[in-house]
Formats: structure tokens, C-alpha cells, sequence
């Protein structure tokens, strides 16, 4: 079976995927090492150049028992990619909470977005996917996770402060994660432009009172938009 986030909160145990209960103890804490050792490794360098010796010696394991808990690199490298994705937003969500006004609120969720580390390694995972029918199940349940999540969050904030959400805000956190995601793509293509002509801000329709819809990036506050995307790590 595969991995399932419930938690919201961060910390690094809480924001990465969690073993199904139908794991032994022993086969879970080894797949948590393994993993943790596969990110650290994958975001210092490019994932051709990590190998599964390496991965294994850094988690204290044998490379066969990599193949047992993940079937392959390339599902080791989603598994971690997506792992350090979560994390990474479950900061983005500590930012976005001290947001006092719509406008901040969705300034900062456009900015921290694109300023994720773990960002590129995210899209990586995506073109794996795309080149391989094997990893395409647990890349959507990863998207699914995250779309869900990240709808769960701006729903309960807003809620929270008094303000209310387009009735298609599931359609525009999945609008705003593909742009994210796209902003990637065109950094690492070299276009000119980039992150700066991407307006992640404007997708999010929320409302401070009955009256007044903001659905566009009037303010930003004095930090301005984000006019850069991490360069990525490399494939």
C-alpha cells in the first residue's frame, strides 16, 4: 500500500508521508531512513549522479532492501520528492497564517510557493511520470494529496478570519499549483520572464466582506512579488 498524510502541522515527522498501519514497525522506521537519506541526498545533487549504493550507505541499509520498500529509484525519487514537497508546504502555510488581510494572504501563498526548495525536485518527479506508466499512480495520489490539502487549509483559514472562497476554489488551487509547477519549467527551459510572469496571486478569488470580490493582485505589500524561481537541482 501507499503513503497517506493527515497531518497539516509541521514538523519533520508530520510532514512526510506516514506507512500504513499494515507495515511492521521495523519495515516502516527502515523505509522512513531510507527516505529521509534519499532527500537529503537528491537535493544536494542531480538524480543521475545519486545512486542506490549511495542512498543505501547513508541510511545504513542494504541497497536490495531499497528495492523491497520502493521497487526503484525512480519511485525512491518521487516517494522523496514529494515528501520534501509537503514539508515545504506545510511551511507555506505557517507564512501564509500571519497574512491580517486577503490580499497578504494570497501575496504570500504566490511568493513562498515559488520560492520552495524543494520545488524543482517536484516537476522531476512529474516528467518521471510522464515517461513512465509505473510511477503514474502514486504521483497522482501525491497531487491529489496536495490539491486536497492545500484546499482544506485555505478553506479553514478564510473561514476563520471571516472571509469566503470562489465556489471553484478546488479547480483554482489546482490552477495555481499547475502554474507553479509551470513557472519551473519555464525557468529551467531558460525563457525569459520566468516567475515574473507568473501571477500565482490573482488565480485565488477570496472575499473580505459580501461586497467586495477581490479577484486580482491589487497590493502586494512592500517585499513585492517573487521574480525568481530556485534553480533546480537537475535530473
Amino acid at each position: 500500500m501507499r503513503n497517506k498524510l493527515t497531518c497539516i502541522t509541521y514538523n519533520r515527522s508530520m510532514a512526510t508521508p506516514v506507512m500504513p498501519p499494515t507495515g511492521t514497525p521495523r519495515g516502516v522506521a527502515t523505509r522512513a531512513r531510507i527516505r529521509d537519506a534519499a532527500s537529503d541526498l537528491f537535493m544536494r545533487a542531480p538524480r543521475n549522479e545519486v545512486s542506490v549504493a549511495a542512498i543505501a550507505a547513508a541510511a545504513g541499509v542494504y541497497p536490495n532492501q531499497i528495492t523491497h520498500h520502493f521497487g526503484s529509484k525512480d519511485a525512491l525519487f518521487i516517494d522523496a520528492a514529494f515528501a520534501l514537497l509537503l514539508r515545504d508546504t506545510a511551511r507555506l502555510q505557517i507564512a501564509a497564517s500571519r497574512a491580517k488581510s486577503v490580499t497578504a494572504f494570497r501575496s504570500v501563498l504566490a511568493r513562498t510557493a515559488l520560492l520552495m526548495p524543494s520545488l524543482p525536485l517536484a516537476v522531476s518527479a512529474l516528467g518521471i511520470a510522464g515517461d513512465s506508466r509505473e510511477v503514474i499512480d502514486p504521483v497522482q495520489r501525491n497531487l491529489d494529496l496536495l490539491f486536497a490539502r492545500s484546499e482544506r487549509f485555505i478553506r479553514d483559514w478564510t473561514t476563520r478570519h471571516g472571509w469566503s472562497t470562489s465556489p471553484e476554489l478546488a479547480r483554482e488551487v489546482r490552477t495555481f499549483w499547475s502554474a507553479t509547477f509551470g513557472a519551473v519549467l519555464l525557468s529551467r527551459a531558460g525563457f525569459p520572464g520566468g516567475a515574473s510572469e507568473v501571477d500565482l496571486a490573482s488565480i485565488l478569488s477570496l472575499t473580505e466582506d459580501a461586497g467586495r470580490l477581490e479577484t486580482g493582485l491589487h497590493e502586494i505589500g512592500t517585499d513585492g512579488p517573487a521574480h525568481r524561481v530556485n534553480q533546480p537541482v537537475g535530473e
